[in-house]
């Protein structure tokens, strides 16, 4: 039975309504709009009617039929209001609030009875309608995409059965579309835009198939469509020329490459869906491949299924027998040439197939998750193992094992290996962990998190092939490795190409400003491994030196190695001025790159010169590629003016001898045969007494422009923080005091004045420190008198527009000689100092190098 509430304010009235509606409804009474809220609210939906007088004391009708109105679920109830015969204004503003309908006293009992069920029974059949269109809108979303209006995946699968059974004597085909980079299309124009694009494709094939005048298609996922039409009316050209330009903007037009993956269904039986995986599979052959958009799947893959299906089912049974196998690659120090650590990775020696290439196991291995439990069996494979190298007394080196993204999702991951490294009780430092950007990519807070716990137990951790796909530096800022293993893949190039050098020069210089240790892996030629020293890569791992071997063989090549090592007695270069030089902060290195064209260390060795190590300069000040580079290393005098060579000698011999700095000008040949002139400052910096190592930077004094460049290089370095340069101030000036160039810093208004000097401006103006107080508040006291008014009006030209300075003039010593030097300053901000600030660099002008 329905429930009636009946509002009225008289009792009379109320049971008058209940005599009349008691034996079709439950009857509820409530004597004012406030008490009749209160019930509707509390019997939550149970009231299925509601006659209601309009005029009453406290809440009046009209009041509640406004409540209702305001509340979705209530307003749903009908309600029939009460009213005088007379009264039609109110009646109408009843029904204007939402009354369904209106009864008037006095009441006729027939009359009022039928409205009500009138009222009841459009109810009813409006709540039949809403039932009905829900179901037809359910029915749609169960089987249309929301977006694009064709079948979705489901729906596609059960049509398509459908149309193979009813027609089983055609032959079908199913073509499986994927759209290339619509995740690059859905950055570059918006997801709205890249929507509409689905549509419009989708428009395409249903008007594609509609002509065919039979077949089925869907949205299969994404960006993946799917048609099944008869073998007979298809054709690649037609069925493949979908939408291949989409407009982007009235400028400019993005290539909308549309691959497809075809099945020639043989068997109707067969699951649909499987049969669109076959498809998708010869999709995965064309991935990327831009002269190829379509590809059938046939025995070839069949074949490689039957290939991987015996691998995913042996590979239980193959950990379980021991068939993987840990086999090591070493990895080098570039100096000694001997292994000082190794990478472990796992080959399956199958009984009957023999070695199974990693390659054709572990994507299938990834896919299914069985990758997690090969993990582990190599980390606690090479945890034994170290601890029976221990036990035998023998060196243990540092192996360092890889970690699939997979095994990342596993939130105990750095408990497990931990517990491992404490089973077999060896010290955190002879394992190390191995990962790819990729599984940062997944779920970088758990990574994080990850890696936070085996750093603070002592693990280092590497990252795995930098460089071979989408390696950012964004990524590196954000994962706190230890070391970064650099692939040679991306440098193939790099022997021809001194831009591919250049960025090779400065990922390694890069990790060393952010105290990231580097190893550069796939390593085969010896040209690499010559480049690679020369900037400062400490570690190489590759063919060159040797590939992955068995556990016995790596044990032989170890010990051999350490047995064979050299035992001359070397006197290291030291290792905070090497890092100064080729390894320091950013900052720092910033500095001797600005101030030098190129700095570089070399061996001395019956008249010859060997180059070791050289910056970043290095290459591109001398104009040599790789290639080039390598030949010229092994003797570099053959590049120096034949004239010039016998002075570069007796250079290198007096500070092997005296261990003090020591000055040459030097003409040497560019690459491209041009004539360089060129200031040497050499420095002992180690090697033995047979082969001494030689640190010579260059500057180049024949092309003032360079010079230029160089100055603003270090304009700029000397306007960073005040932080970084407190930091590296004692470092910075102890550069500067020792470099073979006058360096100052003067305050130019009326008067120049000195605020500094480094020892070799002092010497080069011909005075002591002390003895140049005298003239440091107005420094144009020691310009010959000649000179003086020219250059004061140069220098008030310059600096009222805050232009940089280039000046020859003459100055005389404290023994009265004139000397021509040569001046170069660009303005800095310096301190706090309001009047304009330029840091000069000064050097004597030499006969050959002076302006005419």
């Amino acid at each position: 039975m329905k429930t009636m509430l009946v509002v009225d304010d008289l009792e009379i009235n109320r049971r008058i309504l209940t005599d009349i509606f008691e034996s079709e409804y439950e009857v509820l009474l409530a004597c004012d709009g406030n008490e009749a809220l209160d019930m509707i609210t509390k019997l939550e939906g149970r009231i299925d009617v509601i006659i209601l007088d309009l005029v009453m004391p406290n809440m009046d009708g009209f009041q509640v039929l406004q409540e209702l109105s305001e509340h979705t679920m209530l307003s749903e109830i009908p309600a029939v209001v009460v009213t005088s015969q007379s009264d039609v204004k109110n009646e109408i503003r009843a029904l204007e609030l939402g009354a369904t309908d209106v009864i008037t006293r006095p009441f006729d009992a027939e009359i009022i009875r039928q409205r009500v069920r009138n009222v009841m029974r459009k109810q009813e059949l409006l709540q039949a309608c809403m039932e009905i269109r829900f179901l037809r809108e359910a029915r749609i979303r169960a089987s249309y995409d929301s977006l694009t209006k064709i079948y979705n995946k489901s729906a596609f699968c059960d049509a398509t059965t459908k149309m193979l059974r009813e027609n089983p004597d055609e032959k079908f085909v199913l073509i499986r579309y994927n759209i290339e980079r619509f995740r690059v299309m859905n950055d570059m124009i918006g997801v709205e835009r890249a929507d509409q694009f689905l549509v419009e494709i989708a428009e395409s094939i249903r008007q594609k198939v509609i002509t065919k005048g039979q077949g089925t298609y869907g949205r299969f996922e994404a960006d993946n469509f799917v048609v099944c039409i008869p073998k007979s009316l298809f054709t690649i050209e037609e069925m493949g020329q979908l939408l291949n330009i989409c407009q982007l903007s009235e400028q400019a037009v993005y290539r909308l490459i549309i691959d497809m993956g075809i099945y020639e269904i043989n068997d109707i039986e067969m699951l649909v869906i499987k049969m669109c995986d076959y498809a998708n599979l010869a999709l995965q052959t064309i991935n990327g491949n831009y002269d190829k958009h379509y590809a059938y799947y046939d025995d070839k893959l069949r074949l490689l299924l039957l290939e991987e299906q015996e691998i995913l089912s042996e590979m239980h049974s193959a950990l379980e027998n021991g068939q993987f196998v840990v086999y090591l690659q070493p990895i080098y120090s570039i100096e000694k040439g001997v292994p000082v650590s190794a990478e472990a990775l796992i080959r399956w020696v199958h009984p009957v197939k023999g070695l199974i290439p990693p390659d054709k196991f572990v994507p299938l291995f990834e896919k299914n998750g069985f990758i997690s439990k090969l993990d582990y069996y190599v980390w606690e494979s090479v945890c034994k193992y170290q601890r029976k190298r221990l036990d035998e007394g023998a060196r243990a080196i540092p192996i360092s094992v890889n970690t699939s993204r997979y095994s990342f999702y596993n939130d105990r991951l750095a408990d497990d290996i931990i517990a491992l490294v404490n089973k077999y009780q060896i010290t955190p430092s002879l394992v190390k962990i191995e990962i790819t950007e990729s599984a940062y990519n997944d779920n970088p807070d758990l990574l994080l998190k990850i890696i936070r716990q085996m750093q603070e137990f002592g693990l280092d951790i590497l990252m795995d092939d930098f460089g071979s796909g989408y390696s950012s530096l964004n990524t590196l800022k954000d994962i706190p490795v230890d070391v970064l293993k650099i692939d040679m893949k991306f440098m193939e190039d790099f022997e021809s190409s001194k831009k591919a050098a250049s960025i090779l020069t400065s990922v390694v210089r890069m990790a060393k400003w952010i105290n990231i240790a580097i190893i550069a892996e796939g390593v085969e030629r010896k040209v690499q491994i010559d480049f690679l020293r020369s900037i400062g890569c400490d570690h190489v791992q590759g063919y060159y030196y040797a590939r992955p071997m068995p556990i016995l063989e790596f044990e032989e090549l170890l010990d051999k190695k350490i047995e064979s090592e050299p035992v001359e007695t070397v006197e290291k270069l030291d290792s905070e001025e090497i890092e100064a030089i080729f390894g320091g902060t950013q900052f720092i290195s910033k500095i001797i790159d600005g101030m030098f064209n190129g700095i570089a260390i070399y061996e001395l060795h019956a008249g010859r010169l060997k180059l070791l190590h050289a910056n970043d300069n290095y290459l591109d000040f001398l104009g040599y590629t790789p290639n080039i580079f390598v030949d010229y290393a092994t003797n570099v005098l053959v590049s120096v003016y034949e004239d010039d060579i016998p002075i570069l000698l007796h250079a290198c011999k007096k500070t092997a001898e005296t261990h003090e700095t020591v000055s040459a000008q030097i003409r040497k040949y560019h690459a491209n045969k041009k004539l360089l002139y060129l200031e040497c400052v050499l420095h002992y910096c180690g090697g033995t007494l047979e082969k001494p190592h030689i640190c010579i930077a260059f500057h180049d004094i024949s092309n003032q422009c360079e010079q230029e460049q160089s100055l603003r290089n270090k304009t700029h370095l000397l306007q960073k923080s005040e932080e970084e340069l407190i930091e590296s101030k004692q470092q910075l000036e102890e550069i500067l005091e020792n470099l073979q160039v006058g360096i100052a810093i003067y305050e130019l208004n009326e008067k120049v004045i000195l605020l500094y000097g480094n020892q070799y401006y002092y010497r080069g103006c011909g005075y002591t420190k002390d003895e140049y107080r005298t003239y440091a508040d107005n420094v144009e006291q020691l310009l010959h008198g000649e000179d003086q008014h020219r250059i004061r009006e140069t220098i008030r030209d310059k600096v009222s527009r805050l232009e940089p300075l280039d000046l020859e003039y003459r100055i005389i010593t404290k023994e009265g000689r004139t000397k021509w030097m040569h001046l170069k300053a660009s303005p800095i901000r310096y301190g706090d100092r309001k009047n304009p600030t330029y840091l000069a660099s000064l050097l004597e002008v030499n006969t050959f190098a002076r302006k005419t």
